[in-house]
């Protein structure tokens, strides 16, 4: 889907040069009283510059798009919206409601004027062709879905008059590779700029206080962010498979990191959480590329998954202040090797690496890098947590005691081909193994 989307983006473009009559590396000349609207920068030998302009036609549409604004569609794909107060919302969708949604395919360019305060839900939706639109001081607001799936279109700039974007404004905009979000603006929100597969760059400015879901997810181009010192939570998927994003510091203030908010971001190898996080939650960093993580003293529950897949992570550090961690925490992260656990926490214990309760009566996590052929489960433990022993490929002997009453779902079940259980005759590890076609021997 996504080729077929840049094959139209490149199509898209060279209808553009045949249209306009321009000679290459040349612009196209002005009608008198009335302004060439850019479409692209194309560069020549010479490594300059120069606009390619769609050179303004003959209508071919015309309506009303607000209560006092009209809009016109001229035969060289030139959308102009002009008068006063708000545009019409739209229904953003393939089978919107917009008065030229018969004519999406040959918008080229917009172009709306001073005096038009918004710009609609869903008003520009689809337009794949769509390359270059001109935004006035005046428009304060830019509705949800405006620009979404316009992959043809590489840059925008948003006034600084602008406070307001809306969901999915520029979500799947393929081509977009930066952009610059005006201060004043206090919200980021929901997909926003999600599947904006091309950009490589965002500001955010100090007036965000707020980040939506996903709002920036498959942005698989972004190399790095800053995000403002007034955002209090990092919600989910927010940066998912942001598969370039290197490193990440988050501001004192946040609270919560959300479910998968940077899971899958495969570059991900340093991440700052300050000590104002209470909460790390589900897949938040799994299949992230981190080497090591400080865990600050404000966590109290780190949930299912969190740094699971994180193939680079060699070492952690429970700190005191952490009350609940959930199942599979670490599970694939295949070069852990050590997890610790301060002292002075009142739930959780390590010994030997290996991560246990505080009375140590449930195993919850042995780390999966550790070299050592063979482990003894001490005889205090009753419960082996889900996933505890996956994919530890060393391992080709382990001992449970008879007080073991329950093992966990995928205990062994991953990279454990190797592994002979050896407990007590009669115990109910002898019948775990059995009926999971373990090789078992009695003690």
């Amino acid at each position: 889907m996504k080729q077929i989307r840049k094959t139209l983006v490149c199509t898209a473009l060279l209808l553009a040069a045949a249209l306009t009559g321009c000679a290459e590396n040349e612009p196209a000349p002005s009608i008198s009283g009335q302004t060439n609207v850019p479409i692209a920068q194309q560069t020549d030998g010479s490594g300059l510059s120069s606009a390619m302009s769609i050179q303004p036609g003959t209508v071919i549409a015309e309506g009303s798009c607000g209560e006092k604004l009209t809009w016109t569609l001229d035969e060289n794909g030139l959308l102009t919206i002009s008068g006063s107060g708000e545009m019409e919302e739209y229904t953003a969708s393939t089978t919107g409601n917009t008065p030229w949604k018969d004519s999406l395919k040959q918008i080229r360019a917009v172009r709306i004027l001073d005096g038009v305060t918004s710009i609609g839900e869903g008003a520009f939706y689809y337009c794949d062709s769509l390359a270059s639109v001109t935004i006035p001081d005046s428009v304060t607001r830019i509705g949800g879905y405006v620009f979404y799936h316009c992959v043809s279109l590489t840059d925008i700039t948003i006034p600084g008059s602008v406070t307001e974007i809306g969901a999915g404004a520029f979500e799947s905009c393929e081509s977009l590779t930066s952009v610059t979000i005006p201060e004043g603006v206090t919200e980021i929100p929901r997909h926003a700029f999600e599947d904006c597969d091309s950009l490589t760059s965002v500001t955010i400015p100090d007036s965000v206080t707020e980040i939506g879901e996903s709002a920036f997810e498959y942005c698989e181009s972004l190399t790095s962010v800053t995000i403002p010192k007034g955002v209090t939570e990092i919600p989910a998927k927010a940066f998912y498979e942001c598969k370039s994003l290197t490193s990440v510091a988050l501001p004192d203030g946040v609270t919560k990191i959300g479910e998968k908010a940077f899971g899958w971001c495969e570059s991900l190898t340093n991440v700052t959480i300050p000590d104002s996080v209470t909460q790390i939650g589900s897949s938040a960093f799994s299949y992230s590329a981190l080497t090591s993580v400080t865990i600050p003293e404000s966590v109290t529950r780190i949930n299912d998954y969190a740094f699971a897949w994180c193939e680079s992570l060699t070492s952690i550090t429970i700190p005191k202040s952490v009350t609940s961690i959930g199942d599979s925490m670490f599970c694939g992260s295949t070069a852990l090797i050590d997890i610790q656990v301060a002292p002075e926490n009142l739930k959780y214990s390590s010994l030997n690496g290996v991560l246990y309760d505080k009375a140590q009566r449930e195993l919850i996590a042995y780390p999966v890098g550790k070299a050592d052929t063979s482990f003894v489960i001490p005889n205090s433990v009753t419960i082996i947590h889900n996933y505890a022993f996956d994919r530890c490929t060393s391992l080709t002997s382990i001992t449970i005691p008879d007080s073991v009453t329950k093992i966990g779902y995928g205990s062994f079940d991953e990279g454990c081909d190797s592994l002979i259980i050896h407990a007590p005759a009669g115990s109910y590890a002898e019948t775990y193994a059995k009926e999971n076609n373990i090789p078992f021997q009695a003690q």
